[in-house]
């Protein structure tokens, strides 16, 4: 095993939380891989810690949580994740709706930290992970005031301004403050670590962007990220979700990895699986995408849900691994599948 752990933060929205229908059912080989548990420290009951890595990953951190555990309960029975908390856990939505889970009740749905993890352990690696997502949250989730003020200066004039809400500066509080106790513990408990990497997952939420303007806010989540500590900025390109306009983030998210040094597109595997469910424009693709890609979103198995499955993650996982390895150990780009988007 290596005796420097890389550092890997998971952030985005609903396809990086872990948000298909079907519990994950795949045992994981999981030895030495860590996940960081940021919520005792920040409800003040005590200090941060890690635990092995399991597939319920993530945690709930409620915006109040006078509201979420009276009386000091050690689970909030609080739903409504999505007005109610800044981050969540993977969730599985077969049972019953995600907004009717909470923190008690929640069943872990599969997502990528698991099968990523399993797959970097191959290479003789240790890593230790945070997840920091959820669902349906625009990249702005992860903006303060200032980043917004940064951005109001920056952009053409023609495209409107951006305004953050109260729920956002929180998240992105929150965001900053866990990645920081990450850190601060991940060196006090394992002494030499290696790169901090902010592994990104996200768009969807945002396809009525202009391709400039989505670029641009990259741009200075990027700056941000940087002056908080982390290393390196790993990009999975988003997919297909019903709105064609998509194309204008895949683009921007291309053209971003391409030219900052620290920046890396490591897997396409997303923009390549196809759903079923959704009318997808006839001159989306080049051509069809492989058989590796068929049946990785759970629509395949006759629910509504279009997130990626367990099939899906374990693929991302493997790709996203590889290509975490070649670029922080081997100092080698990344290996990524040939194009198959008509409009890149």
């Amino acid at each position: 095993m290596s005796t420097t752990r890389d550092l890997f933060v998971f952030c985005g929205q609903s396809n990086m939380m872990g948000a298909c229908d079907f519990p994950p059912k795949h045992p994981l080989n999981i030895k030495n891989s860590l996940e960081f548990k940021y919520k005792k420290e920040y409800l003040g009951r005590g200090r941060a810690f890690f635990q092995p890595v399991s597939h319920d990953v993530g945690e709930f951190l409620y915006c109040d949580p006078q509201k979420a555990y009276p009386e000091g309960e050690e689970n909030s029975s609080l739903t409504e994740y999505r007005p109610n908390t800044y981050f969540v856990s993977s969730m599985a939505g077969l049972e019953k709706p995600f907004a009717t889970y909470s923190e008690a009740d929640h069943v872990c749905g599969s997502s990528l930290l698991p099968y990523f993890c399993e797959e970097y352990e191959k290479y003789g690696e240790a890593p230790l992970t945070a997840h920091i997502a959820k669902g349906a949250v625009r990249i702005e989730h992860y903006f303060n005031a200032e980043m917004a003020g940064e951005y109001n200066r920056l952009k053409a004039p023609e495209h409107s301004e951006m305004v953050v809400s109260d729920m956002e500066i929180g998240a992105n509080r929150v965001f900053t403050k866990k990645s920081l106790a990450f850190f601060r513990e991940a060196e006090a408990q394992y002494g030499k670590i290696g790169k901090k990497v902010f592994l990104w997952l996200q768009g969807e939420s945002n396809g009525d962007d202009k391709e400039e303007e989505y670029r641009l806010k990259l741009e200075i989540l990027l700056r941000y990220i940087k002056k908080i500590g982390y290393d390196s900025f790993f990009c999975i390109r988003v997919g297909y979700w019903g709105d064609p306009n998509i194309i204008n983030v895949i683009r921007a998210q291309e053209a971003f990895c391409r030219d900052h040094e620290e920046c890396h597109m490591v897997s396409r595997a997303v923009s390549f699986m196809p759903n079923p469910a959704s009318n997808l424009p006839s001159d989306w693709f080049i051509k069809k995408p492989p058989e590796q890609y068929q049946g990785c979103r759970d629509t395949y198995y006759g629910t509504q849900n279009s997130h990626i499955n367990e099939k899906g993650f374990m693929l991302l996982g493997r790709q996203v691994a590889q290509n975490a390895y070649r670029i922080l150990k081997e100092n080698k780009p990344p290996i990524l599948s040939p194009e198959l988007l008509a409009k890149i």
